[in-house]
């Protein structure tokens, strides 16, 4: 039970600013690529 809070306490955090950071640099990145083939 234990576990499963701490991992969540680390897992969130993380998943959030990965989140934030795919959606502020992956989709450029990818309409630049897209744009220019």
């Amino acid at each position: 039970m234990w576990s499963l809070i701490f991992y969540g306490w680390i897992t969130l955090p993380i998943g959030a600013f990965l989140g934030w950071f795919f959606t502020k640099y992956k989709k450029p990145i990818l309409m630049h690529e897209f744009y220019n083939t």
